[in-house]
């Protein structure tokens, strides 16, 4: 983790194989504006593996990951209650 700002930010490092081979810093924002929450979704890659990655395969996973969070967002349905373990 290389950062977290509770119901602002979450920051991590994510590394295939070695350190520098392939680094992802993957980050969370939510951002306020006039009175609505934006949700600011990313990651940055960097390494000597970095010329081998699709990186359209990897924007089609954010835009659906993304899809799916705003379903739940607007549903009004915390994860828990969508899964069954709400009390």
């Amino acid at each position: 983790m290389l950062k977290v700002e509770p119901a602002r930010e979450l920051r991590w490092l994510g590394r295939l194989f070695l350190p520098h081979a392939l680094d992802g810093e993957h980050y969370f924002i939510l951002d306020e504006r006039q009175g609505s929450t934006y949700l600011i979704h990313g990651e940055g890659f960097h390494g000597v593996l970095l010329g081998f990655i699709d990186a359209k395969r990897f924007g089609a996973d954010f835009e659906r990951m993304n899809a799916a969070l705003k379903a739940r967002v607007e549903a009004g349905q915390s994860p828990r209650e969508r899964s069954g373990d709400a009390q």
